[in-house]
């Protein structure tokens, strides 16, 4: 696959996500991911991580970023792929687009009212799409829409429901998150996530998961749970959640 779109869409996530559904873990080993922004570098990642035994089992390949790989190493990543040692492999390319790219089709893997496949319509993609060396290996391009306020809404619920799976592992270690309605609204309405996705997972840890560490480790008698919330001034604040009486 062939993933397309401006960045913080979910391209690599989606790599992620088929770990998920493949192997019920989505940091599986089984799942492999390649920054063609780094690779060839020193320390970087290289096609070494592809050993005998990750390669004999199913198993997900993400190389991101190709539009930045040097051509010499695309050419060795298509060669190398083109093995068959890499036929229990599922390879998702991911391709970061400079423009707006907005498409009148569904984000992601949807498609329109006419059953069509979305097509990108970044010049650059375009560009980069009609090298017949690369797209002869590639399946099917699915291309990503800009995100909208829902998909904001769900991202950011998904990483508070992150946050509190991790709180249940740790046994009571950590204490669970209940973000208020008047906090999600107010946080998604600051904007501040130029860059998608990924700008959103970073403003919630600076405005959330950090402050929270701050409060645990602050010496308050921590409950179960912690209620986040916002001030009408903008501000966040935490709070413990109140305690149920015991029944007699």
């Amino acid at each position: 696959l062939l993933m397309v779109g401006r960045k913080g869409l979910g391209k690599t996530e989606s790599g992620h996500a088929l770990a998920q559904v493949l192997f019920e873990d989505a940091e599986s080993p089984q799942l492999r991911v390649v920054d063609g922004a780094v690779f060839g570098s020193p320390g970087a990642k290289d096609l070494s991580i592809f050993d005998n035994d990750f390669l004999s089992k199913p198993n997900v390949i993400v190389f991101c970023n190709i539009e930045k790989c040097p051509p010499p190493l695309l050419a060795l990543i298509l060669s190398v792929t083109d093995n068959k040692d890499f036929r229990n492999s599922y390879i998702i390319f991911t391709f970061e687009t400079n423009g707006e790219s907005k498409l009148k089709e569904p984000l992601g893997f949807q498609t329109n009212a006419q059953g069509d496949e979305a097509k990108p319509q970044d010049s650059l993609a375009l560009q980069f799409s009609r090298k017949p060396e690369f797209m002869g290996r590639v399946d099917k391009v699915v291309a990503f829409n800009p995100l909208e306020m829902p998909h904001y809404m769900a991202i950011f619920l998904k990483h508070i429901d992150f946050m509190n799976q991790k709180a249940q592992r740790e046994g009571g270690k950590v204490p669970a998150l209940l973000v208020t309605p008047r906090c999600v609204e107010n946080f998604l309405a600051m904007g501040k996530f130029q860059y998608g996705a990924t700008g959103l997972k970073r403003v919630i840890e600076d405005y959330i998961f950090s402050r929270l560490a701050v409060y645990v480790n602050s010496g308050v008698s921590l409950g179960k749970t912690v209620i986040c919330d916002m001030t009408p001034e903008g501000k966040i604040v935490f709070h413990n959640l109140p305690e149920s009486p015991t029944a007699q």
